[in-house]
C-alpha cells in the first residue's frame, strides 16, 4: 500500500479554489476518486495524472476546482483494486476562503502559506531526492553488472549447447555411415585371384598380390600399372568385398569391364571408359577414371571396402577402419565386370595387397 493522500489548496481558479490531492508509492497502479461527505462521487470535473517510478511503483495526483456551494467537506480516496485496499484524506474549506467581494486577500494568504509550506517541503524533498538519486545510481550500476554477468553466462550456455549439438550430429553421422556400411556387408562375396588373370610381373598367392622379384621399374612403367582381376565377373546383383592395402603409399582398386581387360593385364589411360576405381599415389587419394570426380580427403586407409550394385551402375568405396565413404560413382554397365587390383607402378615398396576373406 502507498502513502496516505495529501490535500493542498493551490490557488484561486475560475471562481473557485483549486484543490490538489497527491499520493505516492502505490503498487500496482492505483485509482483515485473524489467524494462528498455522504461518500457519493463528485460530479465536478477533475484532472488525474499518474507517474511510474524507477522501482515500478506509481505516484498519483488529481486536481479539482471547488466553488462556493459545492459539496464541502470533500474526500480524496486512493484505491488498490487488486489488494482491495484504500487510503483517504478529507478537507473542509471555510466559507470565508471562497472568493466574495475581494478574493485577492484570500489568495494572498493561501499563496503565502503555500510558499512557506512549499519551501519547507522543498528543503525536505531536496535532501530526499539526493539520497534517492545516489541510491538509484548504485542500483543502476548493480543492474548493469548483473546484466553483464547474465550475458556472459548466456554466452557460455550457448557455446556449450553448440558443442553438445555438434557432438550429437557427429555421433549421428557416424552411426548412419556405419549402418550404411553394414548394409553393404550383407552382400559380401569371396573374391578369388588366379595367376592366369594377373600381369606376369605380379606374384599371386593365397589372394595376396606382390611384385615379382625380377620386376624392374623401367619395364613396369613402360606398359602402365600391372593389375590382377578376380577369377569371376559380375553381370547382375549386389556385391561387396574388402582389400587390405596396409601402409602402402600407392595402390589402385575398382572394377573393370570384360572388354577393358587387356591380355597382358595392365592399365592404360585409354581404358578409363571401361573402369571405375580409386587410387592412392604419394599419399593422395583420387578417382582414376575421372580426375574431376569427388573423393574424400581421408587418406588414413588400411582396408578398403568396395560395394557394387550392377543394376544401378553404382560403385562405392569405404574406409573400413572408420566406415567413412571415400567416394561413390555411377556408370552404366552393359557387360560383365571384374574386380581389379594393382600395386601401381613399381616404386620399391614390396608390401603386398591382400583380398580379405569373410570365412
Amino acid at each position: 500500500m502507498g502513502e496516505a493522500p495529501v490535500l493542498h489548496m493551490e490557488e484561486y481558479s475560475s471562481g473557485g479554489i483549486e484543490i490538489l490531492c497527491k499520493s505516492k508509492n502505490w503498487f500496482p497502479e492505483p485509482s483515485l476518486e473524489w467524494t462528498d461527505s455522504n461518500r457519493q462521487a463528485l460530479s465536478i470535473k477533475h484532472k488525474t495524472e499518474k507517474e511510474k517510478n524507477l522501482g515500478g511503483s506509481f505516484d498519483i495526483e488529481s486536481q479539482i476546482i471547488l466553488s462556493r456551494g459545492d459539496p464541502n467537506p470533500i474526500t480524496c480516496i486512493v484505491k488498490n483494486s487488486v489488494l482491495l485496499e484504500q487510503l483517504e484524506s478529507s478537507m473542509e474549506i471555510a466559507e470565508n476562503f471562497f472568493p466574495s467581494v475581494s478574493p485577492w486577500i484570500v489568495l494572498f494568504w493561501i499563496l503565502l502559506l503555500g510558499y512557506v509550506a512549499a519551501a519547507a517541503v522543498f528543503i525536505y524533498k531536496f535532501k530526499g531526492i539526493q539520497k534517492k538519486l545516489v541510491k538509484a545510481d548504485r542500483q543502476k550500476t548493480c543492474a548493469e553488472e548483473e546484466k553483464r554477468k547474465l550475458l556472459e553466462e548466456l554466452d557460455t550456455i550457448d557455446k556449450k549447447k553448440d558443442e553438445e549439438m555438434k557432438k550429437i550430429q557427429d555421433e549421428t553421422f557416424k552411426v548412419r555411415r556405419k549402418i550404411e556400411w553394414r548394409q553393404c556387408c550383407f552382400y559380401h562375396v569371396e573374391i578369388h585371384l588366379e595367376k592366369s588373370k594377373a600381369h606376369k610381373e605380379l606374384i599371386v598367392t593365397d589372394n595376396t598380390i606382390g611384385y615379382n622379384p625380377s620386376t624392374t621399374e623401367k619395364k613396369a612403367s613402360s606398359e602402365g600399372p600391372p593389375i590382377a582381376v578376380g577369377d569371376e565377373g559380375f553381370g547382375k546383383g549386389k556385391h561387396y568385398w574388402q582389400v587390405q592395402v596396409g601402409k602402402r603409399k600407392q595402390w589402385l582398386l575398382g572394377v573393370i569391364s570384360e572388354s577393358g581387360v587387356t591380355k597382358d593385364y595392365y592399365l592404360q589411360p585409354s581404358q578409363d571408359e571401361h573402369l571405375v576405381g580409386i587410387g592412392m599415389k604419394h599419399g593422395k587419394l583420387s578417382a582414376i577414371h575421372s580426375p574431376d570426380a569427388e573423393v574424400s580427403l581421408n587418406t588414413n586407409c588400411e582396408t578398403i571396402g568396395i560395394y557394387l550394385d550392377y543394376e544401378k551402375g553404382l560403385v562405392s568405396f569405404y574406409n573400413v577402419g572408420d566406415h567413412n565413404k571415400l567416394g561413390s560413382f555411377v556408370k552404366t554397365f552393359k557387360e560383365k565386370i571384374y574386380p581389379f587390383f594393382s600395386l601401381g607402378l613399381f616404386d620399391g615398396d614390396e608390401q603386398p595387397l591382400k583380398v580379405c576373406s569373410f570365412r
